[in-house]
């Protein structure tokens, strides 16, 4: 027995080629879809990354771009903007850094940030992270540097900022460990 409601895939189907129907016109030519407008950056503004991403820092002499980490800040150039297009000509990369709704409909997150980041910016975004685990070495690192009620204000700053310390379980099997005298996956 066949189910007569439709699939997600058969309804996104249906829904583009309704969407496709309304694009033509009466003559059989299509009108050009017209994009959002996309709020572009003012060259000389900085902007952060929220995201680690490549930026494109080419010069004709020597083409290259960098891969900046969360939280660092870049000024924004009038020859980067010119470059952060695509193949159609459309703003993309940081092109994109002061238009937060362009983001989303693009890479569907914020990457980008306009301005310095705040005394609340973190950069790690979750606990467990590599970026987590060295951000609070170093509180920690400081934390010790200083002495008497400093040193247990910083401690108590870590621990309410950042938590407790890491957990690791490593579970280690030797053969002999399954019920009849083999490796418990290898049966």
């Amino acid at each position: 027995m066949t189910s007569s409601t439709p699939t997600a895939a058969q309804q996104r189907l249906a829904d583009l080629r309704a969407e496709a129907a309304e694009l033509e016109s009466p003559e059989g030519t299509t009108t050009p879809r017209t994009e959002p407008s996309v709020k572009l950056p003012t060259p000389g503004e900085q902007a952060h990354v929220l995201v680690p991403m490549s930026i494109d820092v080419s010069t004709e002499a020597f083409p290259h771009s960098l891969v900046l980490e969360r939280g660092r800040v870049f000024v924004i150039t009038s020859a980067a903007l010119d470059r952060a297009r695509n193949r159609l000509g459309q703003p993309t990369g940081i092109a994109l850094a002061a238009d937060e709704a362009a983001q989303m409909r693009v890479w569907g997150e914020i990457r980008l940030r306009m301005g310095l980041p705040g005394d609340e910016f973190q950069p790690w975004t979750r606990p467990g992270s590599a970026e987590w685990g060295a951000s609070r070495a170093r509180a920690i690192d400081d934390a010790y540097a200083l002495r008497g009620e400093e040193r247990a204000a910083a401690l108590a700053k870590v621990q309410r900022i950042y938590g407790g310390p890491p957990t690791h379980e490593n579970v280690t099997r030797y053969r002999g460990d399954g019920p009849d005298g083999t490796i418990p996956e290898a049966r």
